[in-house]
């Protein structure tokens, strides 16, 4: 989870949505993490507390306000994990660039790419791929739901 996930919060920090307003990275909080995945809990913390999740923003730098190390930590195991393995499938995710810390890691790993995105985001993939010299890739056409088995078939999951 190199961006994080809505479901993670910074264990034990709390701050009134009355009082706190963010703006970039002015303020961040760090140390351990917990999972919410009571919808009522999630609601209760979502709606009243005015510590984000622990997420990357939506825009260009990924900035960071909540577990910063956590996030460090994912960004370093996606980067170990994209470098040590055969095969990566890549499903519904377009071509961002700007996510430098997942688009450098797949532009330098000897892994091939299986990329499942459709046509037009197959185009952008080729088209990367081309510019940054990858070849071996796989580039399915379809979207995922007429190419499960396919994907299945090439990382070597199900005949």
């Amino acid at each position: 989870m190199p961006h994080g996930c809505c479901h993670i919060f910074s264990k034990g920090v709390q701050a009134s949505s009355h009082r706190v307003s963010f703006s970039g990275v002015g303020v961040t909080f760090d140390g351990g993490i917990e999972v919410i995945s009571d919808p009522q809990q999630f609601n209760q913390k979502i709606n009243n507390d005015a510590v984000p999740p622990v997420m990357s923003y939506f825009e260009p730098k990924k900035n960071t306000s909540s577990g910063v190390s956590f996030i460090k930590q994912q960004r370093q195991r996606w980067s170990q994990i994209a470098t040590n393995t055969e095969n990566i499938a890549i499903i519904g995710i377009g071509v961002r660039e700007n996510d430098s810390h997942i688009w450098d890691v797949l532009e330098s790993t000897k892994s091939r790419i299986i990329y499942c995105g459709g046509k037009e985001a197959g185009s952008e993939f080729s088209a990367w791929a081309k510019k940054h010299g990858r070849s071996g890739d796989l580039v399915l056409a379809e979207f995922f739901s007429n190419e499960f088995d396919t994907i299945c078939g090439e990382v070597g999951i199900c005949a």
